[in-house]
């Protein structure tokens, strides 16, 4: 099983992932829980499971999973499972027993019916049209966040800046830009200016083979201050959490942060009206910050409940507060040791077709079936989420003519 694209938006060339794991089997599965919109955009060609021709077979068999509720227009919970018969093909009635096995005999059928609206939805050009509109809107915030951060950075002051490259190449002029200056155009069609290439400072990923993953443009994460593209802490930061804690109060909840890392999904319906507040908000947060305005101001309700703590700091303070333990304990380098390599995992061959290495820690119902020396077996699969997904029935089908 492999998750892409990962949480962070990084999403694995699948057409080389498959060439290597084909090898040696002939099932693959293809965790696209958020990406379920990749097939509709050239910008994503060959990082996706379901590519290519549905009436090809030759290879081994694929599944994809994708949480519809997402980043496409069904409604929360909504899931679809998609299955290309190839080598080691599963009989489409026994898969379908084991999922039911496992499925509610109480469905919602609204939720059924938004998976039928979100695939008319992306039928024909539309699919085409709404995903170019949203990476539209995704490189336009970076751009913006990216030219915020050069004007600030050149008075000697500080800002955010967007995880992306910071100067991208026109495969076809040869001419390079910065991020902030680069045609809209180039950023929004072209691939390569978020494919991570070897050598590139800006991924962080060291010995990364060249054309093996891209960064998907609407998965936008800004940078605070605080760590070297080394991964080393430097003198003075603003904790992302901090950030976070400012944007809550303002009605904007981030999908994920991390110690100086704070992500947003652009997904469709984000208008520039949208993200024009979170750049708005962002600013003021730098604004009380480096004033360092009294928390009794900006976050009353932390003095209210620890008034012996935070009635005499001010919102710098805070921060440096955060950033010194951050240093002291530096929880991220424990992260990175433990997520540094697979541990290895000795059982009997027999016991392999039923284990899966995953890394994720919360659990699906959700189940497929393999077959052993003629039995029916069931193995779980990890997802990342929170919470589990209703999957139509009707949307597992094989993809062939």
């Amino acid at each position: 099983m492999v998750t892409n694209c990962t949480y962070d938006g990084v999403c694995y060339n699948a057409k080389e992932a498959q060439d290597l794991l084909e090898k040696t089997s002939d099932r693959l599965h293809f965790d696209e829980a958020w990406y379920g919109y990749a097939r509709f955009n050239p910008i994503y060609a060959d990082h996706y499971a379901m590519r290519g021709e549905p009436g090809d077979h030759n290879g081994p068999t694929v599944f994809a999973t994708h949480s519809t509720h997402k980043l496409l227009n069904a409604l929360s919970q909504a899931s679809y499972i998609h299955v290309r018969e190839g080598r080691g093909a599963i009989n489409f009635s026994r898969f379908n027993q084991a999922y039911m096995m496992h499925a509610t005999t109480s469905p919602l059928y609204a939720i059924c019916a938004s998976n039928d609206v979100a695939v008319s939805m992306m039928d024909g050009n539309s699919g085409l049209s709404l995903t170019q509109e949203v990476i539209d809107e995704a490189v336009d915030f970076r751009q913006a966040m990216a030219r915020l951060y050069k004007e600030f950075t050149a008075d000697g002051s500080w800002f955010f800046k967007p995880w992306n490259k910071e100067v991208v190449t026109d495969p076809q002029t040869g001419k390079t830009y910065d991020f902030a200056d680069a045609p809209t155009k180039l950023l929004t069609t072209v691939q390569d200016c978020w494919v991570m290439h070897p050598g590139e400072s800006w991924h962080g990923f060291k010995d990364i083979p060249d054309n093996w993953s891209m960064l998907d443009p609407i998965k936008v994460s800004i940078l605070a201050p605080g760590m070297g593209e080394d991964g080393e802490l430097e003198e003075t930061g603003v904790p992302a959490a901090l950030v976070t804690a400012w944007l809550g109060r303002h009605g904007i909840v981030p999908t994920r942060t991390t110690d100086f890392q704070i992500m947003f999904l652009f997904s469709m319906g984000v208008t520039r009206g949208k993200w024009g507040t979170l750049v708005n908000t962002l600013c003021s947060f730098k604004r009380h910050y480096d004033a360092n305005t009294p928390l009794a101001q900006v976050m009353p309700e932390l003095v209210e409940q620890y008034p012996d703590t935070y009635a005499n700091m001010g919102i710098h303070d805070l921060g440096d507060t955060m950033f010194a333990w951050l240093k002291e304990n530096n929880p991220g380098a424990r992260l990175n040791e433990a997520y540094s390599g697979l541990p290895v995992a000795e059982s009997p061959r027999v016991k392999r077709t039923t284990r899966l290495s995953t890394t994720m820690s919360n659990w699906y119902p959700l189940k497929i079936c393999q077959t052993h020396r003629g039995k029916t077996q069931l193995s779980r699969i990890r997802q990342e989420s929170r919470c589990c997904c209703l999957v139509k029935t009707s949307a597992i089908k094989t993809v062939r003519k």
